[in-house]
């Protein structure tokens, strides 16, 4: 029976061969590259106690709604970083998670062929997303149906779709209508949440 701590040893060199494999950059042991338009990422973790436990989850988002996020948080700079940003930077616009499974490990054998079935699965996935949906709206329309969507924001998407589309009057009332029911985002500098900034940017654009 394999332990955890050795598990991770062979998640960390098997990550490393599906880096070169499948074309993919890694930060902190996360898989990350673009797919078209989209930024897809993958993180690979092992918990449990007796029995080491791998997970493999699947985060994808449109490229640009990061540039669109960062605008917006006053965090302009950000666009100009490393594209590892987008996938382990504290301020980012979170991905939606489409996938997510998990298996026992009792052999580090196991290892390299779990793993490298699932990503061949998730580009498999990527891949048909990038081409399916072309739009952001078509984006969003598809995340509306997946489940266990992860931190994945809907409601900040639809008001970052309406600023990229300079609709700022559309988006501002979206984040007004959040904040009176009490939501205000999961992003925050200070006192002032996301839904804020999406407010202050958008009266600021409209004045012109």
């Amino acid at each position: 029976m394999i332990s955890k701590k050795e598990t991770k040893i062979y998640v960390n060199n098997t990550i490393k061969l599906m880096k070169k494999e499948y074309g993919f950059n890694s930060k902190i042991g996360v898989l990350f590259k673009m797919v078209e338009q989209y930024f897809l990422s993958i993180n690979i973790s092992v918990s449990g106690f007796d029995t080491p436990k791998l997970s493999v989850k699947a985060y994808i988002k449109p490229s640009i709604i990061d540039d669109l996020f960062w605008d917006v948080f006053n965090m302009e700079d950000n666009k100009s970083q490393p594209l590892s940003l987008k996938a382990v930077g504290a301020f980012k616009f979170d991905s939606l998670r489409f996938y997510d499974r998990s298996t026992y490990i009792e052999e580090g054998d196991q290892v390299i062929p779990y793993i490298d079935s699932e990503i061949r699965i998730i580009i498999d996935i990527a891949n048909d997303i990038a081409s399916k949906y072309k739009t952001l709206e078509e984006f969003c329309s598809y995340s509306k149906n997946v489940l266990n969507p992860g931190f994945y924001d809907i409601n900040l998407m639809h008001m970052l779709i309406k600023i990229h589309n300079l609709e700022y009057s559309a988006a501002r009332r979206i984040a007004e209508e959040k904040i009176v029911s009490h939501e205000k985002g999961r992003f925050a500098q200070g006192n002032k949440y996301i839904y804020d900034y999406v407010v202050e940017y958008c009266l600021e654009k409209e004045k012109g």
